[in-house]
């Protein structure tokens, strides 16, 4: 038997009144692993009981260990009728697996009720002891590591990526296996919640078998979705990129020196939490760009070093004083990705977001594919190979735009779907990108990118006002990996401003986050387009055609968006787009949101041009003129994009024909993109209606003290990421009376989180994620996660290894925050300057205590040892007495709360202080108002780890 499960019960605290004539409960706990079943005895008359059990055991296989959960039920005993049930509260055991795990969890957990909510806690001790098994065809992946976060993690060196992995379960969904005579609400949400953790689990252990099969140690970028098809049953995907990882605690490498009075702070853990991953008391830089980016990466740079102080550069790279006596580390080369081993794979998507520097040669820009599908041509409903062709059909695609783009890779690949009644619509989208392959090509890159950056040193960059990324090594980055004759797409080519070389696009669009040293100006700030169309009211195929004739057009207007929101914000690339579509009965919306940047080796946009049709006053459209040019130069100053030294464009250049036509928009609007022969964006009016919507694309400006971003970190200013993580998840309700109003709604949502997080400025709130769902006819229901993180006071000096931006300090009080007029740069004493030095900025904090929910894959001012495993959660709740909880605002607010403390409950109960990439992937709201009534499910998942401060 390869594992054994004991579990003890030791008390209860806070339950409910079960028993009216007493004020008190009769308190028994069952525990439940697969099929057997244990009880406690019976505590008489206590709503504290202290039953302090024997220990019970269960004899289980890995493969049980990894699909069942442990459940530990509440009841209240009656001796003349049935059993009361008070709560459950389930436990995922596959933390306790892995091999440097203590195999040991103990606290105290919420007994939660899905009728009811949190109904008092229970504590507990589990532990597993497993046995050494060395069956070649077992069907388990026991101990196998899966990583949320879209990253290296902290702490790991990467010494391989070896390709996509990807699971598809299906099953029925108990629901819809009630007769509605007979069905009693809480004994389906109990019978769903069950299945969705086994699910859950069977996705994670078959994705684990794979990676294992392809020499991996763990899946990083895992991504899981659950996708509720009504009557067609439950669907859960799974898919991550499998790597072989190696800790570096065990390894001999150096860190940096710690500045005076620094001191490393870890919380709440006692060293035994720790599994001998500790640091040597070593501590790290308090630069949060330097915690967020991993030890890996710090390793890599003393690697760079290494290697340039053997060709007789300096072994310091920009600013870090880190040693460069390395011993028993592995070279860089072994992140290499052989071109024989690209093309073997199927799939060459990797679901990782950020790349150590030298792995990506190039970036060729977003590749997509969307599909839309009927449930009820599905000829078995358990049966998961028609699902697993509908994806095939996409990844297909996604591989074959890939190669169009002359890329070897899809970088930041995701996959998503949206259903409604009985049709689906699978969306799949990466960036392309050219990985170098060659042992030669990455030496070749380290050396260069190490002597730039020494040359960097012998300069005064801080006192070059109005100076470009002086990082000119990875401008390549940039850089079309086709060739100019084969452009796959309309684009204006011109060339690098930087190394004057290479051929880059007119704009950049990606799926990843900002690359370390790609060479950015300025800051960036958050890109928003939404899209909301008309659809007829009907079903079935005539439904699913009309959705998939509307996709093409759908796309275009919001590219049209972004790209014109894009140049009025001066900038040409975005980082982290994400793009979900939805649709109801009688609508159909399209929501996009990145991170604009301005990169250095690109040109400066051209401001769009105003081109009138028939029937316009010319006095509007200059007023519109007027308007987008006052936003530009505003814009380029709130940014600190000023351009001095305006690169020039070639116009000797032999532009394409295709790059002066781009299609014409559907009839419904006639408005639509053109280049004229000097780049510009011609935007062309034909009526008033058109003229509205160009004056909407003029974003409202982000009040002073706050910034706003949907990637991890802030181009241009990640260094003054600092403390104060204030997590925040919020649902949204509307009713659209037109289509117009759409756009307001996310105007009106971000602005209430600059009211709710007024008094924490100078803040950022990074890492916004927007869930669009459309429960009825013109209803909209917007889901919004995101976090606030302090901001502190802009750097002279830096130091530890740092991004390679511009940071202008000639006026240092201007670096920040002067949003609220154009100023001068030359006037130091201008009013809003001044205003600018009453900020109180934030500091790292000297103790910490608490349990830490944040979207990121970081914690700034700490760096995180040990990870302590994944943890999925999928709650139901359902209430017929909304009137009393004040709505169903308050039902929601009440919701999310029990939600977020079951999570820091399991967090505390496995050493951990911290849930990074704390994300929702699902929430299902159902509300009847007429019958009070109302169900909301929801999945969350995240990282469980170990953080240690700074004081």
């Amino acid at each position: 038997m390869p594992g054994k499960v004991k579990v003890r019960i030791l008390a209860g605290r806070n339950l409910p009144v079960m028993d009216k004539s007493s004020d008190t409960s009769d308190a028994f706990v069952e525990v439940k692993l697969g099929s057997t079943t244990y009880k406690t005895e019976v505590y008489r008359r206590s709503l504290n009981p202290y039953w302090n059990s024997e220990w019970f055991r269960f004899e289980v296989d890995d493969e049980e260990l990894q699909d069942e959960p442990l459940q530990i039920r509440i009841m209240d005993y009656d001796t003349y009728s049935a059993n009361d049930a008070i709560g459950k509260v389930y436990i995922d055991l596959n933390p306790l697996l892995q091999k440097d795990s203590k195999h040991v969890l103990s606290g105290w957990f919420p007994i939660y009720d899905t009728m009811h909510g949190i109904r008092g806690e229970v504590n507990c001790i589990v532990k597993v002891a497993l046995f050494i098994d060395a069956n070649r065809y077992r069907q388990s992946s026991c101990g196998f590591k899966f990583y949320y976060c879209p990253r290296i993690p902290e702490g790991f060196i990467c010494e391989g990526i070896l390709g996509f992995v990807e699971e598809l379960v299906v099953n029925h969904d108990p629901e819809y296996q009630w007769i509605d005579k007979i069905r009693t609400p809480r004994a389906s949400n109990e019978a769903r919640q069950t299945l969705f953790s086994k699910i859950s689990g069977e996705v994670q252990r078959k994705i684990g078998i794979k990676a294992m099969d392809l020499g991996g140690n763990a899946v990083i970028g895992y991504q899981q979705h659950f996708d509720l098809e009504g009557e067609s049953g439950i669907v859960v995907r799974g898919i991550g990129t499998a790597v072989k990882i190696t800790k570096i605690s065990s390894l001999k490498y150096p860190l940096r020196t710690p500045e005076p009075g620094e001191t490393c702070k870890s919380v709440s853990p006692t060293p035994q939490f720790q599994n001998g991953s500790e640091l040597d008391g070593a501590s790290e830089s308090t630069n949060p760009k330097l915690n967020a980016t991993a030890t890996v990466r710090r390793l890599s740079d003393s690697d760079l070093n290494h290697k340039a102080s053997q060709s007789g550069s300096s072994s310091s790279s920009s600013g870090a004083p880190i040693s460069s006596n390395i011993l028993n580390v592995p070279p860089i080369s072994k992140l290499k990705i052989s071109p024989e081993k690209l093309q073997l794979l199927e799939y060459p998507f990797l679901t990782v977001k950020t790349f150590l520097p030298g792995l990506i040669a190039s970036i060729g820009g977003i590749v997509s594919a969307r599909s839309v599908k009927l449930l009820d041509q599905i000829n078995n409903p358990d049966d998961p190979e028609t699902r697993d062709a509908w994806w095939t059909e996409l990844r297909k695609e996604i591989r074959s735009h890939k190669k169009t783009l002359g890329c070897n890779a899809v970088l930041g690949y995701t996959e998503t779907a949206y259903i409604n009644d009985e049709i689906c619509v699978l969306s799949a989208c990466g960036t392309a990108a050219l990985l170098k392959t060659s042992e030669t090509d990455i030496e070749t890159m380290c050396n260069y990118y190490n002597n730039t950056n020494n040359m960097k040193e012998n300069r005064d960059v801080f006192e070059l006002k109005g100076s470009t990324n002086q990082s000119r090594g990875m401008c390549h980055l940039c850089h079309i990996p086709y060739q100019e004759s084969q452009v796959p797409f309309p684009t204006n080519l011109m060339t690098c401003a930087i190394c004057h070389k290479g051929k880059v696009p007119d704009v950049l669009f990606m799926t990843i986050e900002p690359c370390d040293h790609i060479p950015i100006t300025g800051y960036g700030t958050l890109i928003q387009a939404r899209v909301c169309r008309s659809k007829r009211e009907c079903k079935g195929e005539t439904c699913a055609k009309e959705i998939s004739d509307s996709l093409p057009f759908l796309e275009y207007e919001l590219h049209r968006q972004l790209l014109t929101k894009l140049k009025i914000k001066g900038m040409n690339a975005l980082f982290n787009i994400s793009i979900q579509i939805s649709f109801g009965d009688n609508m159909l919306v399209a929501v996009a949101t990145g991170t604009g940047a301005f990169l250095s080796a690109l040109s400066p946009p051209s401001p769009p041009k105003i081109s009138s049709g028939k029937g316009i006053l010319c006095s509007k459209l200059n007023e519109i003129q007027a308007l987008i040019s006052e936003s530009i130069t505003r814009n380029r100053e709130l940014y600190k994009l000023s351009h001095k030294n305006e690169y020039r464009r070639e116009k000797d250049e032999k532009k394409s024909e295709v790059n002066k036509i781009v299609n014409r928009h559907d009839q419904t609007n006639n408005m639509y993109i053109n280049e004229d022969k000097e780049g510009c964006v011609l935007l062309e009016v034909d009526d008033t209606e058109d003229a509205d919507i160009i004056s909407l694309m003029i974003d409202s400006d982000v009040p002073r003290g706050f910034d706003i971003c949907n990637s991890e970190y802030l181009p241009g200013k990640e260094r003054q990421f600092m403390s104060n993580l204030q997590m925040f998840a919020q649902v949204y309700r509307a009713k659209l009376t037109s289509h117009k109003q759409f756009g307001h709604q996310f105007d009106w949502i971000i602005q209430s989180l600059f009211v709710k997080f007024r008094a924490l400025i100078p803040c950022c709130l990074t890492d916004l994620k927007f869930r669009i769902d459309i429960p009825e006819s013109d209803l909209i229901q917007i889901t919004v996660t995101g976090t606030s993180v302090g901001m502190g006071s802009p750097l002279l000096k830096t130091t530890g290894r740092q991004r390679s931006t511009t940071i202008h300090t000639d006026h240092a009080d201007e670096l920040l925050f002067s949003m609220d007029s154009i100023e001068e740069r030359n006037k130091e004493n201008s009013p809003e300057s001044n205003e600018n030095k009453n900020f109180v900025y934030h500091t790292f904090p000297k103790e910490h205590c608490g349990i830490e929910l944040t979207p990121l894959s970081y914690v700034p001012g700490a760096y995180i040892t040990p990870y302590l495993g994944n943890l999925d959660f999928f709650f139901i709740r359902e209430s017929s007495s909304i009137r009393e909880y004040g709505g169903l605002s308050g039902f929601m607010h009440n919701f999310m709360t029990e939600v977020f403390a079951i999570v820091r409950s399991h967090v505390s109960s496995l050493g951990g202080n911290a849930m990074t990439s704390f994300h929702v992937t699902q929430l299902l709201l159902l509300y009847n108002p007429h019958k009070n009534q109302a169900q909301c499910l929801i999945n969350v998942a995240g990282d469980v780890v170990l953080v240690h401060y700074y004081s």
